[in-house]
């Protein structure tokens, strides 16, 4: 296992002990499965291991919240 795979995996690990499904990993980048309308706490479990979100995710985090603010 490379080093990159083998930090994934870690990364993969820390991820699914905090409650997100892991799919698959390697090659630098981890795919999960996020349940809908949970992005802030995914996005906040992934930012606390060290890893980035991709631009996408970002945006719909910000956009879940305004909604929030307005329910």
């Amino acid at each position: 296992m490379y080093k990159n795979q083998y930090q994934m995996y870690t990364y993969a690990i820390q991820l699914y002990r905090a409650g997100i499904s892991v799919r698959r990993y390697g090659a630098g980048r981890i795919t999960a499965v996020v349940p809908k309308y949970n992005y802030r706490h995914c996005y906040e479990i992934a930012s606390s291991v060290g890893l980035l979100a991709p631009p996408t995710v970002s945006t719909d985090v910000g956009i879940q919240d305004e909604i929030q603010r307005y329910a």
